[in-house]
């Protein structure tokens, strides 16, 4: 669908699927002042170029442009230089709420899934699901930031992992955020890495290697999240967690603990060795109350 060079559109309750193109597989929005998708569904759309399935642009800088997205879901979209799922070009207000990502497709995206380029922008409630050994990429750059409760989620199977931030700044921002899952029995130590960086070029994007990893021996490794088993402790060496064994009853004693380095009740530190502030030791005894 092409739609340009108009001052309100309104799509609602459409299904765009298996369609193909060099640039914007589904839809292609040029030039609009007002563009609002709600409660729809993209999926398996393919472009050569850009915005596998949404691609909006607008060429005129000092027009009003408004892009508003609502409770729509992409699925399995594919472009061959970036921006698999849509793109927002040069677009002055962006509000993208209740948006799902979801790619079935077991396969690594090197590129961006998402790409948005804007002077004010709110996005709520954007979650990106993610299957075994896959990774997904947001990036948004922003010329005039002026951002609030930006939130994304990252679903690794059950764990929810989610990063919110207040942002302002008169230089242009380069926010990324990178969302990968595991298979069963592995890890991923940090799920869902946020990356700020102040006057970024396109050409280049600088990202840290994230990788699985095998369950160490006396951890529990469940939905991409490492914890320890009770009485063990976890430190963090070349990226990998590692356990030892604690003294009695100063670790984590109930199973599942909640993270890898999780103390008993009052206690901190390695080894949560030691009582937090407030609470003392117990004459005779290991406890800190």
């Amino acid at each position: 669908l092409y739609a340009g060079i108009c001052n309100n559109v309104v799509i609602t309750y459409c299904i765009f699927g298996y369609n193909k193109a060099m640039k914007a597989g589904g839809l292609y929005s040029f030039d609009i002042g007002k563009l609002s998708l709600m409660a729809s569904y993209l999926y398996t759309n393919k472009a050569a170029q850009t915005g596998g399935a949404v691609l909006c642009e607008n060429p005129h800088t000092s027009k009003q442009s408004k892009f508003l997205f609502f409770k729509s879901q992409f699925s399995n979209n594919e472009a061959g230089l970036e921006a698999a799922e849509f793109m927002l070009k040069m677009v002055k207000y962006v509000y993208v709420g209740d948006i799902q990502v979801a790619d079935q497709v077991q396969k690594i995206i090197s590129y961006s899934a998402i790409v948005i380029e804007s002077q004010n922008m709110h996005v709520h409630n954007l979650k990106i699901v993610a299957f075994p050994q896959q990774t997904l990429i947001i990036d948004i750059y922003i010329s005039i930031a002026s951002i609030r409760s930006l939130m994304f989620s990252c679903q690794s199977f059950t764990y929810l992992h989610e990063k919110s931030a207040e942002l302002n700044s008169e230089s242009m921002l380069h926010i990324s955020y990178q969302c990968k899952s595991c298979d069963s029995g592995q890890y991923l130590l940090y799920s869902g890495p946020w990356l700020v960086t102040k006057n970024v070029s396109r050409t280049f994007i600088n990202r840290p290697p994230y990788r699985c990893r095998t369950c160490a021996i006396h951890g529990s490794c469940k939905s991409g999240k490492i914890s320890s088993l009770p009485n063990y402790f976890g430190y963090v060496r070349k990226e990998q967690v590692l356990f030892l064994q604690c003294p009695a009853g100063y670790c984590c004693q109930t199973s599942p603990c909640s993270n890898y380095d999780s103390c008993n009740t009052g206690r901190e530190g390695l080894l949560c060795s030691r009582c937090k502030s407030n609470y003392a030791l117990l004459l005779r005894s290991n406890s800190c109350i």
